[in-house]
């Protein structure tokens, strides 16, 4: 208590003190009053204890407390666990470590599982679809910061995701103890380590499949890959493996003969006396589709352009670009080709122009000197360009900053070579933006050079200047490759071969999944105007095949897209549909979820990884030498702390009360004696 509280309270004995004689004693008219002392004592301290709380002085109050270190137990809850058969061995040291009484009275206990997530859980399930255990220490050193808080980790050793635990370990500030549980006998085991395939193949080419085979063992053996589609072995190769090799790349190149989805399974044969044959077979699906797309290039006359563009269009695989004279082209072949690049058209295109009219497909327009414009501007509302005087211009082009359709090109345009078109004024042009500029001796003008018409529903290319072969020169002159100049082309047909635009529902999910693997679905909705529509409400259905059960799921909106998580679902085919509440547009789809399940792909407890993570290893059945170690090391022994802590007298409730019951006695004793 501070020297000022004294003084103050002194003030208040002697100020307590004249109240109760003055109001009792000194008035003699008071003094004939019965019991006049005991009513001075009465309002002494009455005045007293309210001085007291009015000056509410603070006093210094030691409060002695034990601190016990926290004890955290975290439990793999993966099948891995359950498959090496470390279920039972978890469980037991489990019980043997909550309920052990020297613990409890030594540590604060905190008992956690993991799987691919950390859970607050005392006791695991062992149904967790993957490990990760440097997740879960990660995040267990954030919560747990200080040196004397032990660790002990309950494993099979196996992570199937996220960083090794042993880098996560480093992080955690005090000690952990590793306990392996699970079968640690190394058996011999060939597997399928990795399988890599693109999930996607075109008609009639073959497609590459590398596979990973590795071995586990001393011996020499022998073992085959196969390859099967259905019961059919449509691959084989011959494999061996000894104490010096323990692992062979396989590249295989298989044909694409049909438009679908077809399973593959890669498969080992076992070696003898293998225990974990889950991990030798691996299923793989490949669609094969038929998107090579034919891209007529028309024109009226032959020109170095015609082959520039072929060659870039030929450059992509998906594409395959044909060189046609409209003299030579029939109406009936149009319907052969997905893509239309119309060179300088004249009056001949009339009934090209009427067909794709007709049938709204999309096409580009390329301009230069021997175009009709004349015609052009009657046959079509795209734009006008009018023909002032009978001359030709040369320009170069720029890009425009603001093109936001897609991605351009990195292309300084500026530094290629100029184009030629007929001099003239381009307006009218119809809704869209310009991916090229004219620039006319160093000055940028509003002249189209590349221009997309977007209605929503149809697009057209517009590109206005002939010479694009010296384009192509030049981007090989200057990087010693055509490339830049065949991904500007084949952007510009790629963004008009996109018929997708009116579709206002996209939905985006991969079409293999393996067991046990999150499956998310993401979409995309906007509304009439093309603006993305925050409010819809988007179902999805989902069917299984083989029985045709039905799960029925709701999107969410979040960050600018629709998404869900269907779950670990079983093995099997699966169609879906996805459709707006109160819209008529919905979008199907379909997707496979395999028979591979990564937690059945170890054949033993990783001993050798769980060893790096702490001094000393311990097996399930050395909790009594864990106990010992964790109860003798100093670090972890209770610790006794003194916490000094200023209490003000204001706290001390019952002072009040007393204070009440003092001003109550005094009233009623008064009124009792007839005093007022």
């Amino acid at each position: 208590m501070s020297l000022i509280s004294v003084l103050f309270l002194g003030i208040a004995v002697l100020l307590s003190a004249v109240a109760a004689l003055g109001l009792y004693y000194f008035p003699r008219k008071k003094k004939s009053v019965k019991h006049w002392k005991y009513f001075s004592v009465l309002r002494f301290f009455t005045v007293l204890v309210g001085l007291i709380l009015l000056i509410n002085p603070k006093f210094e109050q030691n409060q002695v407390r034990i601190e016990k270190p926290n004890l955290v137990v975290v439990s793999d809850n993966s099948k891995s666990v359950r498959f090496l058969k470390g279920e039972k061995q978890t469980k037991r040291f489990l019980q043997e470590l909550l309920q052990d009484q020297e613990i409890k009275e030594a540590f604060n206990v905190k008992s956690f599982t993991f799987d691919e997530e950390l859970h607050f859980s005392r006791t695991p399930e062992f149904s967790g679809n993957a490990s990760d255990p440097g997740k879960a220490l990660k995040q267990l050193a954030r919560l747990y910061p200080e040196s004397n808080s032990p660790l002990i980790l309950i494993t099979d050793g196996n992570a199937t995701q996220g960083t090794a635990p042993v880098y996560a370990a480093s992080k955690y500030q005090s000690e952990i103890f590793p306990v392996v549980v699970g079968d640690t006998t190394q058996h011999a085991d060939v597997y399928i380590d990795l399988l890599n395939v693109n999930p996607y193949a075109f008609l009639d080419q073959r497609f590459p499949v590398e596979i990973f085979v590795n071995y586990q063992g001393d011996a020499s053996i022998q073992s085959k890959l196969l390859i099967k589609k259905g019961t059919r072995v449509v691959h084989e190769t011959k494999l061996s493996f000894s104490a010096d090799k323990q692992g062979e790349q396989v590249e295989i190149m298989l044909p694409a003969k049909r438009i679908g989805k077809h399973k593959y399974t890669a498969s080992i044969t076992p070696i003898n006396q293998e225990k974990n044959i889950q991990n030798n077979q691996r299923d793989f699906y490949i669609e094969v589709v038929d998107q090579q797309s034919k891209v007529l290039i028309l024109s009226s006359f032959l020109h170095p352009d015609l082959g520039a563009l072929k060659k870039s269009i030929n450059s992509n695989k998906q594409r395959q670009a044909h060189i046609k004279v409209i003299d030579e082209l029939k109406q009936e072949d149009l319907g052969e080709y997905t893509n239309f690049v119309l060179y300088q058209p004249n009056q001949k295109f009339k009934w090209v122009f009427d067909y794709l009219d007709k049938t709204q497909k999309n096409y580009v327009m390329i301009g230069g000197t021997k175009t009709d414009y004349n015609f052009l501007n009657g046959i079509q509302s795209s734009f006008r360009k009018e023909l002032k005087i009978n001359q030709n211009e040369e320009f170069q082009a720029q890009l425009n900053e603001n093109f936001s359709l897609y991605q351009p090109s990195k292309i300084n345009f500026l530094d290629y070579p100029p184009l030629s078109d007929q001099f003239g004024e381009i307006s009218n042009l119809g809704k869209g933006q310009a991916l090229l500029q004219q620039n006319i001796n160093g000055v940028a003008t509003q002249q189209p050079v590349v221009y997309f018409v977007d209605s929503g529903q149809r697009r057209i290319g517009l590109v206005f200047g002939e010479n694009l072969w010296q384009w192509r020169v030049k981007s090989f002159a200057d990087l010693a490759n055509f490339e830049a100049f065949d991904l500007f082309i084949n952007d510009i047909i790629q963004f008009l071969g996109d018929n997708n635009r009116g579709e206002r529902l996209k939905v985006d999910m991969k079409t293999v999944f393996n067991q046990g693997e999150p499956i998310r679905m993401q979409a995309q909705y906007v509304d009439k105007n093309y603006r993305e529509d925050a409010q819809a409400t988007i179902n999805l259905r989902v069917v299984k095949q083989e029985d045709e059960s039905i799960k029925n799921y709701s999107l969410n909106y979040v960050d600018g897209n629709y998404v869900t998580n269907l779950g670990a679902l079983t093995p099997g085919s699966y169609t879906f549909t996805a459709q707006v509440e109160g819209e008529n547009g919905l979008q199907t789809g379909d997707f496979v979820v395999t028979a591979f399940d990564i937690e059945e792909q170890f054949n033993h407890a990783q001993v050798s990884e769980l060893n790096k993570i702490g001094d000393t290893l311990y097996y399930s059945e050395d909790f009594l030498s864990l106990k010992t170690k964790l109860l003798q090391t100093d670090v972890y022994k209770p610790v006794q702390r003194t916490l000094t802590k200023k209490v003000e007298l204001i706290e001390f409730k019952w002072l009040l009360a007393l204070w009440v019951l003092l001003l109550s006695l005094e009233w009623f004793l008064r009124k009792y004696n007839g005093l007022t």
